[in-house]
């Protein structure tokens, strides 16, 4: 009867630590998720500041390209409503 008391209390004993491994398995598995939940999150916020800093350059340029024009019979530059006279050399 002892003998079986002892082996029901290995047994619980053994079952509490497997129920500790799985826990602490668990906890480890989730706090990796979270990681690399975050460092996703994180790539793609990079992601989208890189396309809209590029877009915004390109948005300038264009910009640019369409207000200046070059009359090169006068060699001055038209820059839209501001009109600047380069010196003649």
């Amino acid at each position: 009867m002892a003998e079986n008391i002892n082996n029901d209390r290995k047994f619980g004993n053994l079952e509490n630590y497997d129920n500790e491994l799985t826990n602490t398995a668990l906890k480890e598995n989730n706090q990796n998720k979270l990681k690399e939940h975050y460092e996703n999150i994180t790539q793609a916020l990079n992601n989208i500041r890189k396309y809209e800093y590029e877009a915004k350059a390109t948005q300038y340029r264009e910009m640019l390209d369409d207000a200046r024009t070059y009359d090169k019979s006068t060699k001055d530059y038209n820059l839209g409503s501001a009109h600047f006279i380069t010196a003649s050399v």
